[in-house]
């Protein structure tokens, strides 16, 4: 797990990672720099903003380029604010396999065996939806464009809710079509929450930011548990 967290910590600013071998020479470390210089000078045409970061053990590349802020001109710098997107997904399937190492949770599993008995399903096939379906994005599911963005001031709803009031169907058996899914990324959520026993911010904050020593990271779709990053933002 441990090669897994650092595996995340380079996706973060994004976004471009280089990996080298964990015994790699100083000689490579500089290849991988260099490779990194040339292709950001590359394309530098190309690039609005920003910020990248490689470690392998105790060394770290980091570069940054572009602007936060074309228009007026405001270079990216070590407190730029980036947004998560669904760059946000990777912190579901950590959390997931977090859970899967700790044995409460198979990636084989029908889903329903993880939700309330009063859960209303948007499954319609007989064929079971697994958690390996809705990492894949093949369990079906159309996708909503609806409720992306959050309304200022921002009306939380349970996470519950939302995902039953969702305008979701399934339209292909599980396994068959590969088709991007906000809907089935959610579902591994509320998953991740029921076993867990913890609200989702909650539990990532502990499991990954906190360990990870993320210490200039929101999770909240409103930025209120990072008063820092929400000022930033604004």
């Amino acid at each position: 797990m441990h090669n897994f967290k650092k595996g995340f910590l380079i996706f973060l600013l994004l976004l471009i990672a280089i990996a080298t071998p964990s015994n790699s020479s100083a000689k490579e470390l500089f290849n991988v720099e260099e490779r990194l210089t040339n292709y950001l000078k590359e394309h530098e045409k190309d690039i609005a903003g920003l910020a990248t970061i490689v470690i392998n053990q105790d060394n770290t590349i980091y570069k940054m380029k572009g602007y936060s802020n074309i228009e007026k001109q405001i270079p990216i710098d070590e407190d730029t604010v980036f947004e998560w997107g669904s760059v946000s997904k990777i912190l579901i399937w950590i959390s997931v396999f977090q859970l899967v190492e700790k044995g409460k949770l198979d990636l084989e599993t029908d889903i329903h065996t993880y939700l309330p008995q009063d859960f209303q399903s948007k499954a319609r096939f007989e064929n079971p939806i697994t958690m390996r379906h809705l990492m894949n994005h093949s369990a079906g599911f159309d996708d909503s464009y609806t409720d992306l963005m959050l309304p200022s001031p921002a009306k939380t709803t349970p996470l519950r809710d939302v995902l039953e009031q969702a305008r979701v169907k399934q339209v292909f058996p599980p396994g068959d079509v590969v088709a991007y899914s906000n809907y089935g990324s959610g579902l591994a959520t509320y998953i991740v929450e029921r076993i867990s026993g913890l609200d989702y911010q909650r539990y990532v904050r502990e499991n990954i930011l906190e360990p990870l020593r993320m210490t200039k990271t929101a999770i909240a779709p409103d930025l209120s548990d990072h008063q820092w990053v929400k000022e930033q933002r604004g």
